[in-house]
């Protein structure tokens, strides 16, 4: 039965990923549309958003001690889709700046919001040690 619980919570942390990645994305599409801002600087910046946030919302659904390696596994998801863009712009001859500023976007972000949860998961190791809540 635990094997059952980790699975589904596992299938729930990428389900909640990718729906937190999803509404950040069009309420970021709609801000930007309705301020009627440059679309490259509004998808970039929704991409800066979209990522930490569906990786930590996603981690935080898996158990404490499971937090970093879903946190790691999540940033390696996310990080797939640009990653394979630019790649392939680069094997079919059609390199696109763009795709590799997508793919240092989703690097950054993505490490900071491992970084975070990493810190997270360490400092309630310890708060538990020593006693706090």
């Amino acid at each position: 039965m635990a094997r059952l619980s980790f699975g589904l919570r596992c299938v729930g942390a990428l389900m909640a990923a990718i729906v937190i990645f999803t509404v950040v994305f069009a309420i970021g599409a709609v801000l930007g549309q309705s301020l009627h801002a440059n679309p490259i600087s509004i998808y970039r910046t929704t991409l800066w958003l979209a990522t930490p946030i569906a990786i930590m919302g996603g981690a935080l659904i898996m158990p404490r001690q499971n937090w970093q390696a879903a946190a790691l596994a999540l940033w390696l998801l996310i990080l797939l889709v640009p990653a394979w863009m630019f790649v392939s712009g680069i094997v079919l001859g059609r390199f696109r700046p763009a795709s590799l500023m997508e793919l240092g976007d989703v690097l950054v972000s993505g490490f900071a919001a491992y970084y975070a949860v990493r810190v997270t998961a360490r400092a309630r190791k310890i708060n538990r040690v020593a006693g706090q809540t």
